[in-house]
């Protein structure tokens, strides 16, 4: 069948150039075996802009001094092209098929051999594993799609409900943002202590509220204090009684009623930030996935050269790891220092640390800031959230209450 296939698209180049260029761009070498050397041959002049009816073709091969295609058999090949778009499409997708089956055998001959490794880990196995299979599933096996199929996609789909977002469950936030939709990479930047972990354990708790799925990666702080974060803003108790185990029987009875209700959440908690993309494919793959929380950026690494290569380079994994998996990706992010230089210290876009790349690939940023952390005469409870940037919709600045005891972010108006 792989031989047949490869002849099918090689027929195309050589008697159907508009059919060839209908999947050319999905068209690469590495999908050709047993004629990978006329492929090779075919994919250059093609890159040279020659044409590729069979007499060229015969021609080109004569002057690489490459005899194994003669004339004859390239007009026996251009007899086997596909007549349709269609017909074609489902001969490269084949391939594509065929690519990924050996890819796939590949891997798995190499994993057998590196488990009977002596000093081998299994761990280290299974990530290794996990990353190149999520490397094969992310071939593209489409090509470019026309204007009017995506028309008439959206046109049909106007009396349809919007994917569903997760909400934020404060309601002043949601009326701005709609709450976070697949694919969106949302930005939640401000100063260290102002509270950002606070609002996302928020935007998390609310999520596993009403069902959603959610995986939280985070490299400031462990899972034990990740779950003491949650069960404060569920029971209202303080946050720094839980850490310290000093509690009262009321206390006591108020976060046994909130792990009861938390029992029930879907919460997957990393201590660290490598290899995202396959995990969360494996989490969704098993038991879904709603939303992805990062905390925080600047403590994610990466090779690069400076720091703002390697901010920009860790942004646009970042996206694409929202755009893979269709998932709502927040990341924390922390912002610079020149904020305390100014005499407004309310946060803008241009104070994201090597902000460049961050704001250009987020869909959302969201700044939080609480005047009271420069002004202690100020009320403490005062906060805001800046929706600074929003690529779908407004921007606006949104008031909130910080109730510092359990670390929760609540409605201006308190609810």
């Amino acid at each position: 069948m792989e031989t047949s296939q490869e002849i099918r698209v090689l027929g195309a180049a050589l008697a159907e150039p508009g059919i060839w260029l209908s999947q050319a761009q999905r068209i690469k070498l590495d999908l050709f075996n047993r004629h990978h050397a006329l492929a090779e041959q075919i994919l250059t002049m093609r890159a040279e802009g020659k044409e590729t009816d069979p007499q060229s073709v015969s021609a080109w091969l004569t002057g690489c001094n490459i005899k194994s295609y003669p004339l004859s058999e390239l007009l026996q090949i251009a007899d086997q092209s596909p007549l349709s778009l269609q017909a074609m499409a489902q001969a490269v997708d084949a391939l594509h098929e065929i690519s990924k089956r050996n890819a796939i055998t590949r891997m798995a001959t190499q994993l057998i051999q590196n488990v009977k490794r002596p000093h081998a880990k299994a761990d280290h196995l299974i990530t290794a594993a996990i990353s190149e299979l999520s490397q094969i599933a992310a071939q593209s096996t489409i090509g470019p799609i026309s204007f009017n199929r995506i028309l008439h996609e959206v046109m049909g789909g106007l009396g349809r409900p919007v994917q569903t977002s997760v909400k934020t469950g404060i309601r002043t936030i949601d009326a701005i943002t709609g709450g976070f939709r697949p694919g969106q990479l949302i930005v939640v930047g401000a100063r260290p202590s102002m509270g950002k972990t606070a609002l996302a354990t928020n935007f998390i708790r609310q999520a596993a509220n009403v069902g959603k799925s959610v995986a939280l990666f985070s490299l400031e702080m462990t899972a034990e204090q990740i779950v003491h974060r949650l069960l404060a803003d569920l029971s209202r108790v303080n946050l720094a009684r839980i850490s310290t185990h000093q509690l009262s029987s009321a206390e006591i009875t108020a976060l046994t009623n909130a792990a009861n209700t938390a029992h029930r959440y879907r919460i997957w908690i990393g201590e660290g930030a490598d290899n995202l993309e396959p995990i969360c494919r494996q989490i969704k793959d098993q038991s879904g996935l709603d939303m992805v929380v990062i905390d925080y950026l600047q403590l994610m690494d990466c090779r690069a050269e400076t720091r703002e290569q390697q901010i920009a380079t860790l942004s646009r994994q970042i996206k694409r790891l929202a755009r893979v998996v269709e998932v709502p990706v927040i990341v924390l992010a922390q912002l610079n220092r020149q904020v305390e230089s100014r005499p407004n210290k309310r946060p803008q876009l241009s104070d994201l640390r090597e902000s460049g790349a961050i704001e250009q690939d987020a869909d959302m940023v969201l700044l939080l800031w609480r005047p009271g952390y420069y002004d202690r005469e100020a009320d403490q409870t005062t906060a805001e959230l800046i929706v600074a940037k929003h690529r779908d919709g407004p921007t606006g600045l949104v008031e909130l209450k910080w109730q510092a005891h359990c670390a929760r972010f609540v409605d201006a108006n308190g609810k």
